[in-house]
């Protein structure tokens, strides 16, 4: 590998606005802005600082999702940043929407999909807005995130070692039939051994950590098998700590 070290490099850290863990990060309009365990952050290029953006509660932002001309914000309730102003979208009522994970489906662009401490929550588009929906029955647990198949089914991550998919169920009209979607859970008696309950989207496949292997499902067998594609990874510590992620150039980087 090669690094060119005259590239510029710059570090942000206390000086710079940043004093906090950051679970999150997106460009929207021209900007770059961090989601912090304290709220969100925004860089201002003229004093080279990240600033507090007013208006969202300060708790954790776990994801930051661009949605046209809004950006979707999870936090104690579903928010969105809409001409540089915080837009409440759904509050939390008694904690019943403390967001973790989100996905706007590519199959279903009406539908989107929320998880959090109280399960599965789906929102539908109407107009320009999104709309709370309802909740799904039979995945109460805690939903970190999301990988969607490209027939419509989605993978949801747990940190508890199991992963849940679930496949929607629509209406003539093309509504969301909440009580009619199909939930099943997988873990070690699957095959997921060892594993974070994390699933990570890439392409059109789906992949699960663990602590010395990354997995797949096979449709065939119906079980989880070892994906060496990218390698043994003997006692690498995907347990613990794993991120992939590809670039614009189809390069696949993996962090154990």
């Amino acid at each position: 590998s090669r690094v060119d070290i005259s590239s510029p490099f710059t570090q942000f850290n206390g000086p710079s606005g940043i004093n906090t863990s950051l679970p999150s990060m997106a460009r929207f309009d021209g900007h770059i802005y961090l989601g912090s365990t304290n709220g969100l952050l925004k860089y201002n290029q003229i004093n080279g600082r990240f600033e507090t953006v007013e208006g969202m509660p300060n708790q954790q932002i776990f994801k930051l999702v661009k949605d046209s001309n809004q950006l979707l914000i999870t936090n104690d309730g579903l928010f969105a940043l809409v001409n540089n102003k915080i837009k409440l979208l759904r509050p939390s009522v008694a904690g019943d929407l403390q967001l973790d994970g989100l996905l706007h489906s590519a199959i279903h662009p009406k539908v989107l999909y929320t998880g959090g401490i109280n399960g599965l929550k789906v929102f539908l588009r109407n107009g320009g807005n999104w709309e709370y929906y309802g909740t799904v029955a039979n995945l109460s647990d805690q939903i970190w995130g999301f990988s969607e198949n490209t027939d419509g089914s989605v993978w949801t991550a747990t940190q508890s070692g199991i992963v849940y998919r679930f496949t929607p169920s629509f209406n003539e009209q093309g509504d969301p039939v909440l009580k009619n979607f199909k939930v099943e859970k997988f873990g070690n008696s699957q095959g997921l051994v060892n594993a974070s309950g994390l699933v990570f989207h890439l392409g059109n496949e789906t992949f699960f950590p663990g602590d010395s292997c990354i997995y797949r499902y096979d449709e065939i067998q119906k079980r989880f098998v070892s994906d060496y594609r990218f390698g043994h990874m003997p006692k690498h510590g995907g347990y613990d700590e794993f991120f992939i992620t590809r670039d614009a150039k189809g390069r696949v980087f993996l962090d154990f």
